[in-house]
């Protein structure tokens, strides 16, 4: 991912300061994707004068860099614990689910944005930048299930790489079903008004049929 160009001055801020700006910075590509995003809006949503932003960030594409590396530490941060322990594989994709159903209420804009970057029409290093954001989790993900399928737990018949990707499927389903205002209203066409916490658990036997080794 490429590094942003961040001053002192921003980096000087105080803490609240600093995150209200970068809170304000990630509502707004999460709403409009990068093409369409605003700095006024930006500045306007943050309390601070265009002019001041701009003594932060050379350039809008700072601003998006900045906000778009912090998603890639919250995932890798969230997810290391998880993805680098030796915990059962089955277990392992149970608390990944979990931790989806958390995110998506934590970090819910940061899930926005991702789905946002990813649109057509979108910029071209908006979508190299959400690509860059899963590499971390693709290689854990090939790791942990070429590990269970080692041992027996994790089905053989589909080789590790296209579990990941089906794996990984799911998951941003998931994901964009839980935080995102379009997924939202398919889920409740499907599930009405069901509890966010059961269709987890679903989504947990499922992945876990999908998965485990047939005797």
């Amino acid at each position: 991912m490429s590094t942003p160009t961040v001053t002192t001055r921003f980096s000087n801020l105080a803490r609240e300061k600093r995150e209200r700006i970068t809170e304000a910075a990630t509502r707004e590509f999460a709403r409009h994707g990068y093409e369409q995003a605003n700095t006024n809006r930006i500045a306007r949503e943050a309390g601070i004068s265009v002019g001041a932003l701009f003594k932060y960030f050379p350039t809008k594409a700072d601003i998006f860099l900045f906000v778009a590396r912090r998603g890639a530490e919250i995932i890798e941060a969230k997810t290391a614990t998880i993805l680098e322990s030796d915990e059962p594989v089955l277990e392992i994709v149970d608390k990944l689910v979990n931790l989806i159903g958390k995110t998506c209420v934590t970090e819910r804009e940061t899930v926005q944005m991702y789905q946002a970057m990813t649109a057509p029409g979108d910029r071209t290093f908006a979508k190299e930048t959400a690509a860059e954001l899963e590499r971390y989790t693709l290689e854990r993900y090939v790791n942990v299930l070429k590990r269970g399928q080692a041992s027996g737990e994790v089905r053989d018949d589909i080789c590790a790489t296209s579990l990941a990707l089906l794996l990984d499927n799911q998951f941003i389903s998931l994901q964009y079903s839980l935080a995102t205002d379009y997924y939202e209203e398919r889920r409740q066409m499907y599930v009405g008004e069901r509890p966010i916490s059961e269709v987890l658990e679903d989504t947990k036997k499922f992945l876990r049929s999908a998965l485990t080794a047939r005797k």
